[in-house]
């Protein structure tokens, strides 16, 4: 399941262009909209207090993954490359790249003059000293080794032309080198990170107590440009104020705490587009789709019948209701139609609710009462609320 709506993302260079204006209409009532902001003279200033669902667990970001639309710390950084609202991978640091015909070696030109915060120029050696760093298993984390497991080695050509070779033919490089998660800190500054993160975004790091307070101050020699070619970003300073319970960050928006948030429970959309919609501006976004995945290496979900017996026990109208209150699509693929990763195929089958049959399957294998363990986040919480209906659905059919 996922939120289901209308494409109205909002892009990072969007954001950058149009979070000052949006402030000014905070300070009178709420964030004005998207389109209405974006037609106003660039104005620099003004402070985005943001009230983020997360935070990082670390500032070193090749250590720790720096969520880019959750962690306030994230706007600290680029990649080589970046994704516009279509999904498209566009140019970052890089301008350019091309591959080989055999996708086993590509080579990315990089923009002249870039910084990172401290004044360094970024040139081939530093990308490619951070490569290599993200790839050694001392220091970077499964998750952005996995990014770029297919590269083996990195080559500078010249001072901004970086050739970086394959162990095997990789198609999605680009995308994998994007920003998120592949960002790039100031090499001279590796050992440093932890502390004090310098990087190549739009703000520079100023302080940070997790789940507490991020700040974070615009970056004057930024090279991004807004389409009539003003410097980016118009702020002056993103002020992180996490906060983990849905109810409080909605509080915090409320009462004017913060300027913006990136999450709300499903329960609580239809009752704020009614009390607040003409007061706040309300991005819906396309997500994931929410799933269960089965371990078939040990276990009870070796067998396929009982894999089968607990695809019929689950609900799936019960969990749009009691769960995301209607603010998702039934889907039959990862992604709804609309999401530019969406298959254009029908998707696959899904198995209906049969509780019936899921006892039977159970019988037949000698599995009444079998016990099972339920795995899943702790945020956000209909993650929770997901694995309880899970539960349910499981103990109505045998299971515990």
């Amino acid at each position: 399941m996922t939120k289901s709506n209308e494409s109205a993302g909002l892009s990072r260079r969007t954001f950058l262009a149009t979070s000052s204006a949006a402030i000014a209409g905070a300070a009178v009532g709420g964030l004005v909209p998207q389109s209405e902001a974006a037609k106003r003279d660039p104005n620099k200033g003004g402070t985005l207090k943001f009230g983020s669902r997360l935070d990082a667990t670390g500032l070193d970001s090749h250590r720790h993954n720096q969520y880019h639309t959750s962690h306030p710390a994230a706007a600290i950084y680029t990649g080589l490359t970046d994704i516009d609202q279509k999904g498209q991978i566009v140019p970052g640091v890089a301008e350019s790249w091309e591959p080989t015909k055999d996708l086993m070696h590509w080579t990315f030109r990089l923009r002249k003059g870039v910084l990172f915060h401290n004044g360094r120029e970024v040139d081939a050696d530093a990308v490619k000293q951070n490569l290599m760093r993200i790839k050694d298993p001392a220091i970077g984390s499964p998750w952005h080794r996995g990014t770029i497991k297919s590269i083996d080695t990195v080559d500078v050509v010249d001072k901004y032309t970086v050739r970086v070779n394959l162990s095997l033919p990789d198609a999605a490089l680009p995308a994998n080198v994007m920003h998120y998660p592949t960002n790039l800190q100031a090499p001279d500054n590796f050992e440093k990170s932890s502390e004090h993160p310098i990087g190549t975004g739009p703000f520079k790091f100023v302080s940070w107590k997790r789940y507490v307070d991020t700040r974070l101050v615009r970056f004057e020699n930024y090279w991004e440009t807004d389409a009539a070619g003003n410097n980016l970003p118009y702020l002056d300073e993103i002020v992180g104020r996490p906060k983990r319970e849905d109810a409080v960050r909605l509080t915090a928006l409320r009462t004017g705490e913060v300027n913006f948030i990136d999450h709300m429970a499903y329960a609580s959309v239809e009752d704020f587009k009614k009390s607040y919609g003409d007061q706040y501006n309300i991005w819906p976004l396309h997500l994931g789709g929410v799933f269960v995945s089965f371990n078939w290496e040990k276990g009870p979900f070796q067998n396929k019948d009982l894999r089968l017996a607990a695809a019929h026990a689950i609900d799936r109208e019960a969990l749009h209701h009691a769960v995301f209150f209607q603010q998702a699509r039934m889907l039959t693929q990862p992604y709804p139609p609309g999401n530019p990763w969406s298959m254009d195929e029908d998707g696959y089958e899904v198995l209906e609710y049969d509780p019936e049959k899921a006892k039977s399957l159970l019988k037949k294998n000698k599995a009444i009462g079998t016990g099972i363990h339920l795995l899943g986040w702790t945020s956000p919480s209909y993650s929770v609320q997901l694995v309880c209906s899970l539960r349910k659905c499981c103990k109505t059919c045998g299971r515990r």
